[in-house]
């Protein structure tokens, strides 16, 4: 199969790396060498063929290709260059892909050190939510500049149902935030308008179960109401 010979690794088993690190092992039939600074994420991952690591360093240093799925930018650089970090166990012609939400500020400076090391470095980020990862039917935003992109997207297809390339170093991140700020924007109004129809005497429930069947419908009502 596609990817099956890489060693694959993934840091950052939370409530979407971890089914995302589960579907890999389970659709490709690979090994998941992984870390997490939660020991319970950890717990049972050789049921699922995950191999713990002590550390992103040692991931890396195992593996071919490294994802990392994290809260934000500050532990994304920490993971990725910080002491016993990507970088230090890094070799020429590793592979690294950050699917975290994060600024493209950050993945274009993660990507420049790791450079350094010989280390070919892409954006990526996960959309549709939890339990998409948990199905394994995540859209995947991912940077699509460089000839390793097959790589990579052989790859994505263990954890995504729909891979959407977008270009230029960094440019999923951008996608990505400009992707929540239309939801977010999209779950005030309805919110709004879902008031508005309460103060005219029609329940929330009520509302929302119609508008469903009409052109108002979306996936912010659909997922947050």
């Amino acid at each position: 199969m596609a990817g099956a010979a890489l060693r694959v690794g993934f840091i950052g088993l939370g409530a979407m790396g971890l089914p995302m690190a589960q579907n890999l092992a389970k659709r490709l039939g690979v090994k998941v060498t992984i870390a997490d600074v939660n020991a319970k994420a950890l717990e049972g991952a050789a049921a699922w063929g995950g191999v713990v690591a002590p550390s992103p360093a040692a991931v890396a240093a195992a593996s071919d290709v490294v994802f990392t799925m994290l809260p934000d930018d500050q532990i994304v650089r920490a993971v990725a260059l910080g002491p016993k970090g990507v970088i230090e166990g890094a070799r020429p012609g590793l592979i690294y892909v950050d699917v975290s939400t994060i600024g493209p500020w950050t993945m274009r400076e993660v990507a420049a050190a790791l450079g350094a090391k010989e280390v070919e470095a892409f954006g990526a980020a996960a959309t549709l939510g939890v339990a998409a990862a948990r199905e394994g039917r995540l859209g995947i935003f991912v940077d699509s500049f460089s000839p390793s992109f097959a790589k990579v997207e052989a790859l994505i297809k263990g954890f995504a149902k729909t891979i959407m390339p977008t270009g230029v170093l960094a440019s999923s991140k951008v996608v990505k935030l400009v992707n929540n700020l239309m939801v977010g924007m999209n779950v005030a109004i309805t919110a709004e308008a879902i008031a508005l129809a309460g103060k005219a005497g029609i329940p929330a429930a009520t509302i929302v179960k119609l508008i469903r069947k009409g052109s108002g419908d979306s996936y912010a009502l659909a997922n947050h109401f």
